[in-house]
């Protein structure tokens, strides 16, 4: 700032109004959106338009911080959205602005812009390539994955949408750091999720086009690393019984897979202490009925029933 800007900082009505022009200047960069955008789509339809939303919003935080003010909320989401998205991506500043976002206000705050920051979180943080920066990562895609999954989100999203958008990011860098980095409970318990949330996607849509050759055995495979990641919740061993008997709701279930299936269902009654989840005791009720179509003895089918 040259003396002339730095008088105009001391003028709290004047640089009011000077950070409401930039905010406007950098609003005015911002593109139309489609509803089902989930932040994944450059808000400012190209590099040129980010630079210059990037140009302004970072003159308006120039102002308020050389005052001690917080910059508002817009203007951060502005100025994080365009350091991501500019000709050459401010990866720091972006990284910096959305931890802070995601951190201090909830994605329900942040509205429309919620997933958008989480989203740049979560890849912004990928870029560091360290353990500190995949756990960051794969919590940021699990706070996503939560608010498109609660009833009432105001985007509809696709199967397909959420796993390639979401689910298959978080996946890979879950791999990583399955891989690499040392065992975190926390983030663990995440990529859990990650994996059975996948599995019953996939379990629920099969038909759709998915990039796994054996989309049902997939599913079962996921749900494996869910229970190996995080053994203490009974929803993935009766998520794993259902996949493993799908395939066979109308043909006669191999016995070592009745066998699994009898198994996936007395583990999650197990763990079901608080007696909250019901799936464990649905599973077995319909494995019995599966069971019993293949019985010739009326009195045994009449008794697993």
């Amino acid at each position: 700032f040259n003396s002339d800007w730095k008088l105009l900082t001391t003028q709290k009505l004047r640089r009011d109004r000077i950070v409401a022009i930039l905010q406007e200047a950098a609003s005015r960069m911002r593109g139309t959106l489609p509803d089902s955008d989930l932040g994944q789509t450059n808000p400012f339809q190209t590099p040129d338009r980010a630079d210059k939303a990037y140009r302004w919003a970072k003159a308006a935080n120039e102002f308020v911080v050389a005052v001690g003010e917080p910059l508002p909320m817009p203007l951060r989401v502005f100025l994080a959205q365009s350091a991501w998205y500019r000709t050459e991506p401010d990866t720091a500043l972006a990284k910096q602005l959305t931890s802070e976002l995601s951190r201090d206000t909830s994605a329900d705050t942040l509205g429309p812009a919620g997933p958008s920051i989480l989203l740049i979180h979560a890849r912004s943080q990928e870029k560091e390539n360290s353990a500190v920066g995949r756990a960051a990562a794969i919590a940021s895609y699990a706070k996503l994955l939560d608010l498109v999954t609660r009833p009432g989100f105001s985007t509809e999203i696709s199967p397909k949408q959420r796993f390639e958008l979401i689910l298959q990011p978080a996946l890979q860098v879950s791999e990583t750091a399955n891989a690499k980095d040392p065992p975190d409970r926390e983030t663990q318990k995440r990529m859990a999720q990650f994996y059975a949330t996948t599995a019953q996607v996939i379990g629920k849509h099969r038909y759709e086009k998915w990039p796994f050759a054996e989309p049902v055995q997939t599913a079962i495979d996921y749900f494996d690393k869910a229970v190996k990641l995080d053994p203490d919740q009974p929803k993935y061993y009766a998520g794993r019984g259902f996949a493993r008997s799908r395939p066979y709701a109308y043909s006669r279930m191999p016995q070592d897979v009745l066998t699994a299936v009898h198994e996936d269902a007395s583990d999650a009654i197990r763990l079901d202490q608080d007696k909250q989840y019901p799936g464990g005791q649905y599973l077995r009720g319909y494995v019995l009925l599966l069971e019993s179509r293949t019985q010739n003895d009326g009195a045994l089918r009449a008794k697993n029933l």
